[in-house]
């Protein structure tokens, strides 16, 4: 019997999402600066830097009791919702109704016992360590562009794709300096796929390099710093003729500026981050030189991953 997909949402709505999918436990990862004893609900664990534990998913708070050589403190997490709970909306609501037992909470996925904190709630991940360097994938998925191509009006619009490498270095533990090579489109659809074109059409795209100086505070990062970047405008006219080619027109201008960069990001994971680029042009070098304001505004998403052991 073959079940549609009104079906499935029928189905986990009268289900709900937190009760399907959801085991009656969560994980999760305490990190420690130094060699920690824990004690959670009864149960005994040692975290050497990291360690992951699971606990069982309920309404109430979560004490977690962590003792050095030194020093004994009390941790507390607050439960909350979980992402499959709140993926009920997606069953239109129904999966709210049956979705009442503890399944449906969580807590955080990821904790930091800083013992030098008065503060009994723990943070969410451990400080970068001075010295350490990271190598950075990227994807600027969302891309608004503002160009003034030579000989052309100005031109702006908002499209998808592109893909950045860069490297991260922590010169002090709240502080570090990037380099980074981008290439960024403004592709009309979110995915990546084959596409043809036909008629006329217009296509923006930049390529650049920065360095920034970054500040870490917590979960956040801010960076400033210098780009150098070639932007290019391209319009193609394809006519067709009774559903044959006739004709292929193409314009192509391309610029090369410098400016500032700045950036914004909210990590959510070990390895992952989100965040806003905003990267104005303001003086163009090539084909002339000239001050001439542009931008580039993007919408990040990024992995960085460690070089090296952990020391």
């Amino acid at each position: 019997m073959r079940i549609g997909v009104a079906g499935i949402i029928l189905l986990l709505g009268l289900s709900g999402c937190a009760r399907v999918f959801n085991e009656s436990t969560t994980s999760i990862k305490i990190y420690s600066s130094r060699p920690t004893k824990l004690s959670v609900e009864g149960t005994e664990y040692w975290v050497h830097q990291k360690t992951k534990i699971n606990v069982l998913r309920k309404d109430s708070v979560l004490a977690i009791t962590a003792a050095t050589d030194s020093v004994s403190k009390v941790y507390y997490l607050k439960p909350k919702y979980s992402f499959n709970y709140y993926a009920n909306v997606f069953t239109y609501g129904l999966g709210f109704i049956w979705d009442t037992n503890e399944k449906r909470y969580t807590y955080r996925k990821n904790i930091y016992l800083n013992f030098n904190s008065t503060n009994k709630k723990p943070d969410r991940f451990a400080p970068f360590q001075k010295g350490s360097t990271y190598w950075r994938l990227s994807f600027p998925w969302v891309n608004s562009f503002y160009v003034k191509p030579s000989g052309q009006p100005t031109k702006s619009n908002t499209g998808f794709w592109g893909i950045s490498l860069g490297l991260d270095h922590y010169y002090k533990s709240n502080k570090f300096v990037s380099g980074t090579i981008s290439g960024n489109m403004d592709v009309y659809i979110p995915i990546v796929a084959a596409i043809d074109i036909y008629g006329d059409y217009e296509v923006l795209s930049t390529v650049y390099g920065s360095i920034t100086d970054n500040f870490q505070f917590k979960d956040f990062s801010i960076g400033y710093g210098l780009h150098y970047s070639k932007n290019t405008w391209l319009f193609s006219s394809d006519r067709t003729v009774n559903n044959l080619p006739s004709s292929t027109f193409t314009i192509s201008k391309s610029s090369e500026s410098i400016g500032l960069i700045l950036n914004g990001y909210y990590r959510l994971s070990d390895h992952f981050s989100i965040g806003v680029i905003y990267r104005p042009n303001f003086y163009t070098i090539k084909p002339f030189a000239q001050f001439n304001y542009e931008h580039l505004i993007s919408l990040d998403f990024s992995w960085k991953f460690r070089l090296g052991k952990e020391h």
